[in-house]
């Protein structure tokens, strides 16, 4: 009887730290989420008592490192967690949190007004590719308050991943548009209100190999079971992909209807930034400073994709670095990009190792795009860095030396025979070969037509589109016109530091690519 009065008394208390916010939707809502708890859980009262208790922290604390540590522990005694690495016991952690805990959480906040904030839920640590572009956009151009969520997965606990959701999902409840990048199952049981859009911004501008619900019953990958108990592509309102061609791509795998409206082909934001002026000349100035050796040289980016599965995905390890040396160390560098989702990369050879072959996953400051914009020739397999680099209209390879093997394991969308805009090659020799006979020329006529088939809506004005649909329109007034300030003419001076900066460099090119041509 005493805790069930604590009980009565911790929801009265939680009930009125609303204010002026409570509804009659609270008590409810509290009412439903403890009888769930009860049915389905077995929760005693001292259970019962730190869920309110969580509760509580949630929506009057922020996630400072002191909070997020009293929720982990309050959690932890909720579930009686044994065992942080139990399957049986992370199933039910997931059950609790993605089927009871968010959601109520979010109903909570729900009845509460929409405001204008922007909210963009990265799963990782800091401001991934995908919202980098974007995000700076509506910081710069437009009035909207914006909000950056970390949630590290697979960089803390399971415990601490959820608290970490649970603050985000306490905000997501009033934000009027919320954008992803990935897909994730935590949404997959909340009542989205309408005022508020989830975006994706899906992170590879086209797909080749399956995901998602594309490889139900291939081994390693998750079953229909699993994604119907935790649905991952339900609650879009929007996912943006980069051409007209692409869509059935995407319905297949996110399992959305065909005519539900949500897949828009209006371009893919992060390409954006390729078009901006300046650009070039920016990533040419962070590649000379990360590899200073790269000045007199032309540039070959590998860019394949992982192996294997989670959590076990692993670099290919087939490329011939001795051999790439060998027969092209004269004209070329090797720069190597694995996919960021491999833990441990494949080790490049000591004596190639910062003189020939530089490996760029992790460190020397240059993402993908970057890395694209300054290559001169791209190696790939089945990654969707294939679509991006069309792009620019260069020369491109696929090394594929487990091709039928990949087809039976994984599976491709397209015939890869017919699709790709550059020579499959299943040997180190074979690409050699290809990239020795560029001497004489390259044709661009495969790779124009292919960038023109899949990459037509990404043209430097996919973030305005995608603002205009979903109404994003205020925009911060433009400076008026006036005496300028000191702050002002030490800004021109600045700039034209840097356009003299600029010029320099852009003779410097010059000169390198007339030093070849006379080597030649």
């Amino acid at each position: 009887m005493e805790n069930i009065t604590m009980y009565e008394e911790k929801i009265k208390v939680f009930l009125e730290s609303f204010g002026e916010r409570l509804t009659e939707n609270h008590a409810q809502r509290i009412d439903k989420f403890r009888n769930d708890l009860c049915q389905e859980y077995s929760f005693d009262d001292t259970q019962v008592l730190d869920t309110m208790e969580l509760l509580y922290l949630v929506f009057h604390e922020e996630n400072t490192p002191e909070n997020a540590e009293v929720a982990v522990n309050l959690l932890d005694r909720i579930l009686k967690m044994e065992s942080k690495d139990g399957k049986e016991e992370n199933l039910r952690l997931d059950r609790f949190c993605i089927k009871h805990l968010l959601p109520v959480i979010y109903d909570l906040g729900a009845y509460q007004p929409v405001t204008n904030m922007l909210l963009f839920m990265q799963p990782r640590r800091g401001l991934n590719e995908s919202f980098r572009y974007l995000y700076k956009k509506l910081k710069k151009e437009y009035t909207y308050p914006l909000a950056l969520y970390e949630l590290h997965r697979g960089e803390v606990t399971r415990l601490e991943y959820y608290m970490n959701a649970a603050w985000f999902i306490r905000d997501m409840a009033t934000a009027r548009a919320v954008f992803v990048h990935e897909s994730n199952n935590l949404m997959g049981y909340l009542e989205i209100r309408p005022e508020t859009k989830i975006v994706q911004l899906w992170h590879g501008c086209g797909v080749f190999k399956h995901i998602g619900l594309s490889t139900i019953g291939k081994k390693g990958f998750k079953s229909m079971a699993r994604y119907e108990e935790f649905p991952e592509y339900n609650k879009y309102s929007v996912v943006t992909i980069a051409s007209p061609e692409l869509p059935w791509v995407f319905e297949e795998f996110m399992g959305i209807s065909k005519d539900s409206g949500v897949i828009q082909p209006i371009g893919v934001c992060r390409t954006d930034e390729i078009f901006d002026n300046g650009y070039v000349e920016k990533c040419y100035q962070k590649l000379y400073k990360a590899i200073p050796a790269a000045q007199d040289k032309k540039i070959i980016l590998y860019a394949p994709t992982y192996r294997g599965v989670d959590p076990h995905r692993v670099s290919p390890d087939a490329l011939d670095i001795a051999a790439f040396a060998k027969e092209l160390g004269d004209d070329y560098i090797l720069i190597i990009k694995h996919h960021q989702t491999v833990q441990n990369v494949s080790e490049i050879p000591e004596p190639y190792r910062d003189t020939f072959a530089y490996d760029m996953t992790r460190g020397r400051g240059m993402n993908i795009n970057e890395l694209m914009t300054i290559a001169d020739i791209c190696i790939t397999d089945y990654s969707s860095v294939a679509f991006e680099f069309s792009v620019f209209e260069r020369p491109l390879l696929f090394f594929v030396y487990d091709l039928d093997e990949y087809i039976d394991n994984r599976g491709l969308y397209y015939d890869f025979n017919e699709i790709t805009p550059g020579p499959l090659c299943r040997t180190n020799e074979e690409m050699i070969r290809y990239i020795k006979d560029l001497k004489q020329g390259f044709d661009k006529t495969v790779i124009t037509n292919f960038k023109n088939r899949f990459m037509c809506s990404c043209d430097g004005h996919a973030c305005e589109r995608l603002l205009e649909l979903l109404g994003l329109v205020d925009k911060k007034p433009l400076k008026p016109k006036g005496k300028e300030s000191a702050d002002q003419k030490n800004s021109i001076l600045a700039r034209c530091k840097r356009y003299c900066r600029y010029m320099i460099n852009y003779c410097k090119r010059i000169l390198r690519v007339v030093r070849r041509w006379v080597k030649r």
